[in-house]
């Protein structure tokens, strides 16, 4: 089974290393406003069904929900959220070389689920990173956020994984390297109709429609499209879906209550959206 797992890894990172645009074009922030703290994004690829994984805490480890394409949910999911109020969320990037660090341990489970059963906090994931060789960092950068407000981007840059922080009330990225643009994929219109609106005075606290209309903004339509969109609120662990870029309609979660139903996958497409 094990083995299994690392082969369609493998297979994954192949495919993404071939490509020579961002087929999995995905937008994700953080938002901070010292007393509400979110995190959101569009997971946009070829027309698929995505689900959820539900996975309760067990000996020592947090209770969690994984995301993403359903025929890559155990080998590669894409987005976390855990009990602890730690979000995550990959996004395709140019292929670069990826060195490997002697004196670091190898990964050869998805890093998500990981990072989901051992980390409560952006401090406890920069940790866990520092532990181990992670040759997906050489395809995706990786935003990170935490119910105290905390948000970075870690990428690959100089041959490590380099910790992006900024002094905005947001982190926002898609599908570029923040700290190399020259490597590819920028400027990027997403990119761009995102930070237009987050970089504006709003005069008040973040709303759920106020995030869902920058999720509209950077959403994609045609071949590569958007599947669904996601707004965590990290304090009280609920999850607001909107699918297949209709953002008429949504549906809310909240991960305590599912966590309690025990282990399940959800699939996206048939959940009820008003």
């Amino acid at each position: 089974m094990m083995r299994n797992r690392i082969i369609i890894a493998c297979v994954f990172i192949l495919m993404l290393s071939c490509l020579h645009s961002p087929v999995y074009s995905c937008s994700i922030f953080s938002l901070t406003d010292n007393q509400l703290f979110f995190m959101a994004g569009n997971e946009d690829w070829y027309n698929s069904n995505s689900s959820i994984k539900i996975v309760p805490a067990s000996s020592g480890d947090f209770g969690y929900a994984v995301f993403g394409v359903s025929r890559y949910i155990d080998s590669h999911p894409q987005i976390g959220l855990n009990e602890k109020g730690l979000g995550v969320d990959w996004a395709t990037i140019p292929q670069s070389k990826f060195v490997h660090h002697p004196k670091r341990l190898p990964l050869i489970t998805p890093l998500i689920p990981e990072l989901m059963k051992r980390c409560e906090s952006v401090g406890d994931v920069i940790r866990f990173i520092e532990k181990y060789n992670i040759p997906h960092f050489a395809a995706e950068h990786l935003l990170v956020a935490d119910r105290f407000g905390d948000a970075i981007v870690l990428e690959w840059h100089n041959e490590t994984v380099q910790v992006v922080t900024t002094d905005k009330k947001y982190q926002l990225i898609t599908n570029f390297n923040i700290l190399a643009p020259s490597t590819g994929w920028y400027p990027c219109d997403r990119f761009s109709a995102g930070e237009s609106i987050l970089k504006a005075e709003r005069g008040h606290l973040p709303s759920i429609e106020y995030i869902a209309m920058i999720l509209d903004a950077m959403h994609s339509e045609g071949k590569f499209q958007t599947l669904y969109s996601y707004v965590f609120d990290l304090q009280k662990e609920s999850i607001v879906l909107y699918n297949r870029f209709d953002f008429s309609r949504k549906t809310t979660l909240n991960l305590e209550d599912l966590l309690k139903k025990g282990k399940q996958t959800l699939e996206i497409n048939d959940l009820v959206y008003q």
